[in-house]
Order: C-alpha cells, then structure tokens, then sequence
C-alpha cells in the first residue's frame, strides 16, 4: 500500500488523520492470472489501485470481445459509468496476470469524501488525470490509422504491447490478428533500418 499512499500524497499532502483512515479502510486485494474482476451487468462496488499485475477492459459486439484498454502497475481502475453510478457494467474486467491491488469499496470511498473535504482535492486531481487519458486515447483509436496507433503505443509503452496477447492488442486497435502481425513485422522492420 505504500506506493498508493505516495501517490496520493504526490497529488497533493495528506493530513495525517486521512492518511490513518485510508490505510485502515483500503484492503488488499489479489486476483489471479484469468480471474473476472468485474463482469458485465454486475454493478462495480470497488476502485482499485493495482501495485502489481495487468488487468484487460473489454466488451463484447457481434459475439467478438474487443478490448477498451489495459491498466497496469501504478494505475487505477474501475468501470467509470458502473462505479460512479452505482449501475450495471457495460464492460468486463478480467485479471491477465497475477494482480496485487489495493481496493476501497464505493461507500466507503464516499464516506471518506464527507469525514475528509481535503480529498476531494485528491478525487478531483485523479479523476482529471484519467479522464485526459481517456480522451487521448479515444483521439487515438478514432483519429489515427492503426499503424500509426501503433506506432503510439511502441514509443508510449513498448512494455504494454509485450504484455498483452496479440489477438488482445489486435482488438484494441480494431484490426484482425494477421493485420496485427504484418503491423508489428512492418514496425521492426522500419526500426531496423532507422538504426
């Protein structure tokens, strides 16, 4: 939990009787490798901040699943709409690796707004952060051809792209497996000739 605790105080210093609550009421929470975290229709009652691990979003249209995005170490995840509204997921939450998270349940997340103004600062801070990221990527994937989304990805997190299966990473740029490959092939081959 010490490296959520960083950084939220990174995002802005708590008092130290906020930072007493959170390591009181935050849980630690392990999925493993293939679990569902979150499945859709389900209403999600935690946020999660993972220390460790890879977690794939993903819904399913005409019988595919297609990928929303991948969280990783350092981030925090919840279905935005089902958490925040308290209503059925329209995406599912699936573990892709063996995942430490750290978890505060709705309620409490709120209680913790009531009992502390001074992280609201903090609920205010992160959710601007993830919500830029979002439209980042939604610029990407509606904006960009795949190649160049891919091209994205490899200079923004090479690691992720290694991380996550090619029929996974294939869906999230919304092309077919072999377009993926030719892509990733295409990719090595202009990064040879650069160097």
């Amino acid at each position: 939990m010490h490296q959520l605790i960083q950084l939220l105080n990174q995002v802005s210093p708590m008092s130290p009787a906020l930072t007493e609550r959170l390591l009181r009421i935050i849980k630690e929470v392990r999925f493993k490798k293939g679990d569902v975290i979150l499945a859709e229709g389900s209403i999600a009652s935690h946020i999660y901040f993972i220390e460790s691990g890879l977690v794939r979003s993903y819904y399913i249209l005409n019988g595919k699943e297609v990928s929303n995005w991948f969280m990783k170490e350092g981030d925090i995840f919840i279905s935005v709409l089902s958490f925040l509204r308290q209503i059925p997921s329209v995406d599912t939450h699936i573990a892709l690796e063996d995942c430490l998270c750290w978890g505060i349940s709705y309620a409490e997340l709120e209680e913790t707004y009531e009992l502390h103004p001074e992280f609201n600062k903090h609920g205010r801070l992160i959710s601007n952060e993830y919500y830029c990221r979002s439209e980042e990527r939604h610029i990407a994937l509606k904006r960009q051809e795949p190649e160049r989304k891919y091209e994205l990805l490899m200079e923004k997190d090479p690691d992720l792209v290694l991380r996550v299966r090619n029929k996974d990473m294939a869906s999230f740029l919304d092309v077919s497996p072999r377009s993926y490959d030719d892509m990733r092939s295409a990719y090595a081959e202009n990064m040879k000739k650069k160097k």
